[in-house]
């Protein structure tokens, strides 16, 4: 297929082409003042291009040089941690074995591990003066129906008492009255 095109409408085709980039082989009958012409057209619009990609590049190089200030303080940071860390940790690796030291050479643990006998005895007479009150505590339905029952025979035991001592004063009233009677008829 041969198509003929005037140099606006070629123009116009290859800006088109170069947009969508759309390969294709373009043979026509130019001349060479329609060749510089297209040639200078291409140079402008990679020019163009290249100033767009170069500008791009200098953000996307911005960027990386911020995260790499960014990640530099990051390093300096954690090697100033891991070396207070270090000093921490020596520390406490000291401490403890002064401890240790202490420990061992200390003129007072005869002293504490005779507090810790007393302790131990007083703990012991506690917990045995205690031991109802565990039982309590360890089975409290138990204790309750103790505590019910005594409250009822107790109960039980007064109105038993009370009906003897009302019996008693019932027969002595009325061996006073018999008695009263007697003297009376006599």
């Amino acid at each position: 297929m041969v198509i003929v095109l005037d140099l606006n409408s070629l123009s116009f085709l290859l800006e088109w082409l170069l947009n969508f980039n759309v390969n294709l082989t373009v043979m026509c009958a130019m001349t060479a003042k329609d060749i510089s012409l297209i040639t200078s057209l291409l140079d402008e619009r990679f020019k163009g291009v290249q100033t767009a990609m170069n500008a791009e590049f200098s953000i996307v190089n911005g960027r990386l040089h911020s995260y790499n200030r960014k990640l530099e303080q990051v390093v300096t940071q954690t090697t100033k941690t891991n070396g207070s860390v270090a000093a921490v940790t020596e520390r406490v690796i000291q401490l403890e074995k002064q401890e240790l030291i202490h420990f061992v050479n200390c003129p007072q643990t005869s002293v504490i591990a005779e507090l810790k006998k007393e302790i131990s005895v007083e703990n012991d007479k506690r917990d045995e003066d205690l031991q109802e009150y565990h039982v309590v505590k360890r089975y409290p339905k138990l204790a309750l129906s103790i505590i019910a029952g005594t409250c009822i025979l107790l109960v039980l035991g007064t109105y038993l008492a009370y009906r003897g001592l009302a019996d008693d004063i019932r027969r002595e009233i009325q061996v006073e009255l018999k008695k009263d009677t007697l003297n009376k008829l006599r």
